[in-house]
């Protein structure tokens, strides 16, 4: 089982290297696993928050800092940030064209969108980014999530160890009751 695991995953990575229009696929699908889906995309907005933050801050336009978190975000993510940034070039605010990726794919939680309303009103979207990608980073370090995470890895380990012992006993056992 975990060598068909290990064969499907080395494949499915050839294959989007080979056909990159595969890549997106990947991240939709690691948004849609249970416990790995909201760490997966709290990683995603936090590396997009501190790449917008940190830009912004050594005063870099916001279509530059938003071309750079593109870079930095798993495809699902860049393909949003590309037509935001093409959005804010052709004259909208962030907020607007925020919004209308929020209606095509929902990757932009609501708070993030009212975070970027008020930080463009009052000028301090650097300082709102650093606030959110803050956030984000206690979320992902909170000790549920940490515990949750523990458990999960130690019912794999069990499991893994499980199956390589009966693995190993399984022939001893059928060669005893054979003779």
């Amino acid at each position: 089982i975990v060598g068909a695991i290990l064969l499907i995953n080395l494949l499915w990575r050839s294959a989007k290297d080979r056909w990159p229009v595969l890549a997106p696929f990947s991240g939709r699908l690691w948004r849609r696993v249970p416990l790995f889906g909201p760490i997966y995309a709290k990683i995603a907005l936090m590396r997009f928050l501190r790449t917008v933050a940190f830009l912004l801050k050594t005063k870099r336009s916001l279509l530059d800092a938003l071309a750079a978190a593109a870079v930095v975000v798993d495809p699902p993510y860049a393909q949003a940030l590309h037509r935001v940034r093409t959005q804010v070039l052709g004259g909208q605010s962030l907020t607007e064209a925020l919004m209308a990726s929020q209606r095509q794919e929902r990757l932009f939680p609501p708070q993030i969108i009212e975070a970027v309303a008020v930080g463009e009103r009052t000028g301090t979207l650097a300082a709102v980014f650093d606030v959110l990608a803050d956030q984000y980073q206690r979320q992902l370090q909170s000790p549920l999530l940490v515990r949750s995470l523990e458990v999960f890895l130690m019912v794999l380990l069990a499991v893994t160890v499980g199956i390589f012992v009966i693995a190993m006993y399984l022939p001893i056992f059928l060669l005893g009751s054979a003779g």
